[in-house]
């Protein structure tokens, strides 16, 4: 495509795209979908149209996408807050465990030998 040159005599301009993809059939173009021929793109306001219609669904895309980025945020928020609480509980067992282990040394030591 980057090698592409138009044709300088003056005639009918075609895009890059066109000149390098061609026909297969006369009438029918090549990755726009099953059965669009070249009438139907004109008669769409040269292309306009079908842009327009992909810029919708890759809008609609993105406003999906970000909707399930701000749910997943959300999820890993609980997550992290309720790692938080797990943690906290468990420096609590452990000190509680520690002085436990202090009182049986203690008493330990106060048996007799």
């Amino acid at each position: 495509m980057n090698k592409y040159k138009p044709i300088e005599d003056g005639g009918d301009l075609l895009d890059p795209f066109t000149a390098l993809m061609n026909k297969e059939r006369v009438g029918y173009r090549r990755l726009y979908g099953r059965g669009v021929s070249n009438k139907m793109i004109k008669n769409l306001d040269g292309g306009g149209h079908i842009e327009s219609v992909k810029k919708d669904e890759l809008f609609k895309m993105q406003k999906a996408i970000e909707e399930d980025h701000e749910k997943k945020k959300a999820e890993l928020q609980v997550m992290q807050e309720d790692q938080q609480k797990q943690k906290a509980e468990l420096e609590a067992m452990q000190i509680n465990i520690t002085k436990q282990q202090e009182m049986l040394l203690k008493l330990m030591e106060q048996l007799p030998k």
